[in-house]
This record gives structure tokens, C-alpha cells and sequence, in this order.
């Protein structure tokens, strides 16, 4: 079972094991340079990992996102990877490209684990789930705003994610989708309504 511990609440002196294991983590992930170019880039050195992950913290402490550090599955003690939404943010062109509101949620997560799919199945459902209910709870995000997500054409297993948890395609088309992070592949666009999300995890 996998383990999620808010980047908020790991301490101070913490925060260089965590980021050790993180920068290990992202040499262990297959894909990631294609699929989240600057994560993989923030964390594959161990100091620009402490960098990264202190200054997650800080936006999580002020209320500008929800991260959670993913440990599991075997070891619920060994951190594997990061999940993240951004809340609360000010106007974004890319948001505005989308056709999202400037409230719209964004979630993404990555993990060392992605290539086990049961396993893989399991840690994203959880995390997305999780981001979702924390984005409402401790951010106050509307229940009625969307969160969303990007996947990679050939990244069946966060598709899956997406449906098990209720997201909605936009394109059934991949397309090249600007989203200011440097992905130069063609994605699918996944949203729906925040609360939708939150109610499938209560009668799953």
C-alpha cells in the first residue's frame, strides 16, 4: 500500500533524506524526461532536489498548492515520488488556453513505481483522490471548479487513473498542448468538476 505525507509537515531536517530519495527516485522513472521535463530536471540532482522540494513547501504553506510525498509500496518509510496540485493561483495564460477558469485546479503526480501497473494503478488513483479532497479541505477550493490533468499518448496507465477516478478526455485526438512546461509530445486533456472527484472516492 502506498503512503502519502504532506511536504508541509516533513521537517527541516528531513528535508535532505527526502530529497536524496526523490533525486534517486527520478533516475528510476521511466519516461519522466519526456513526460515532466522540469520535474526530472528539479530533482535529478540531489541539491537542486532540496532546492525544489524546500520551495514546495513554502507554496504549500501559503496555500498556493497541495503536495504530497509519495512513499510505497513496499516500503511506506522510502519516498518514491511527488504528487501536486496548484490551487489558488493567479490568472494563467495557460489556463486561459485551455479553456479552464483561472480556478481551475491543476494535478499532476510521478513516481519510481510507474512501470508496475497494479501498483501504478493504485498510487495514482490514491493520489489524485487525495489531492483533490486536500484542495477543497485545506484550500477551499469550490467544489464546483474543475481539476485537471495532462497524459502522455501512450500513457495508458494514467489514462486508466483518469477513468477510475471519473476525468473526463477533452480531445480523443492527442494534440500538442502548451502548458508552459516544456513537453514537446502530444497529450490528451483530462477535467471534470473537483466534487465529482471527491464523491467517486466516497462510494469506491
Amino acid at each position: 500500500m502506498p503512503g502519502f505525507t504532506p511536504v508541509e509537515n516533513i521537517g527541516i531536517f528531513q528535508q535532505p533524506k527526502v530529497a536524496f530519495e526523490l533525486s534517486h527516485a527520478t533516475r528510476r522513472t521511466p519516461g519522466l524526461r519526456h513526460e515532466l521535463p522540469l520535474i526530472n530536471d528539479g530533482y535529478r540532482h540531489r541539491l537542486h532536489a532540496l532546492h525544489r522540494l524546500r520551495a514546495v513547501a513554502k507554496m504549500a504553506t501559503a496555500k498556493t498548492l497541495v503536495a504530497d510525498i509519495i512513499c510505497g509500496p513496499s516500503d511506506v518509510t522510502r519516498p518514491i515520488g511527488l504528487a501536486s496540485a496548484y490551487v489558488n493561483a493567479p490568472k494563467s495564460p495557460k489556463s486561459l488556453a485551455l479553456n479552464l477558469s483561472e480556478s481551475s485546479v491543476e494535478a499532476s503526480y510521478w513516481h519510481a513505481a510507474s512501470n508496475m501497473e497494479e501498483d501504478a494503478l493504485e498510487i495514482g488513483t490514491q493520489a489524485m483522490r487525495l489531492l483533490a479532497k486536500q484542495a477543497v479541505k485545506l484550500n477551499g477550493v469550490d467544489e464546483n471548479e474543475d481539476i485537471w490533468t495532462l497524459t502522455l499518448s501512450n500513457d495508458a496507465t494514467k489514462e486508466a487513473v483518469c477513468e477510475e477516478i471519473g476525468l473526463q478526455r477533452v480531445n480523443m485526438t492527442p494534440i500538442f498542448i502548451d502548458a508552459e512546461d516544456e513537453v514537446t509530445r502530444v497529450r490528451h486533456l483530462w477535467r471534470a468538476p473537483i466534487g465529482e472527484i471527491i464523491r467517486s472516492t466516497t462510494s469506491a
